[in-house]
Formats: structure tokens, C-alpha cells, sequence
């Protein structure tokens, strides 16, 4: 009776290195083929986003510019409700007082 042990398989027909001529082809076109995907991922793949970006970018000035070209807008100027926090400050500091605490907090946005 004879054991697994003894019995071996015979493997070299797996061996990729069999065929040093056909190996080393299948190593050149992979070699080849990392190195093109490698090229097309820095350069072409961030290109090929610029139509998109376009056509978003277009998208987004025409739905911001819709009322003003259908005429929905009025003549009138916009009134501004919210002063500038910056234009305040600077109105406080040129102030010959010295503002309030209450004139700060203001500034600043506390109080709303």
C-alpha cells in the first residue's frame, strides 16, 4: 500500500516560467498595460470632467439668471435688510464714543 507522501503531483505544467520567451511577454504587456492606465488616470481621466463641470457651471448661471431674463425682476434696486458686519464695525470704530456693549453685541450678530 502506498501513501500520499509517495505519490507527488506532477506541477510543472503551472509553471509560468516553462515558456522563458512567453513569460517574459506576459510580463512586458502587463508592465505595459499598468504603466498606459497609469498615464490615463493623471492626465485624460481629470480631463474627461471638464464638459460636466461645464455644463453644470452653465446650468447653474442660467437658473440664476432665469428671472432677471423673463423679466420677472423689477427695476427697483434690492433693499438690503442686513447691514454688513464689517461696515458696522468700521462705523463703531470711527465713532468719537466708545460703543456700547450693546452696540457690539449687535455688531457681532448677538442679539439674533
Amino acid at each position: 500500500m502506498t501513501s500520499h507522501d509517495d505519490e507527488r503531483l506532477d506541477l510543472t505544467a503551472l509553471d509560468p516560467t516553462r515558456d522563458p520567451m512567453s513569460f517574459e511577454r506576459r510580463v512586458r504587456a502587463t508592465v505595459a498595460a499598468a504603466m498606459a492606465r497609469r498615464k490615463r488616470t493623471t492626465t485624460t481621466e481629470a480631463l474627461r470632467w471638464w464638459r460636466p463641470a461645464l455644463a453644470l457651471a452653465a446650468s447653474l448661471a442660467l437658473a440664476a439668471w432665469l428671472p432677471v431674463l423673463l423679466g420677472g425682476g423689477t427695476d427697483e434696486p434690492a433693499t438690503v435688510t442686513r447691514t454688513d458686519p464689517a461696515l458696522d464695525l468700521l462705523t463703531l470704530a470711527r465713532a468719537d464714543a466708545s460703543p456700547s456693549a450693546a452696540d457690539i453685541l449687535t455688531t457681532f450678530g448677538a442679539s439674533r
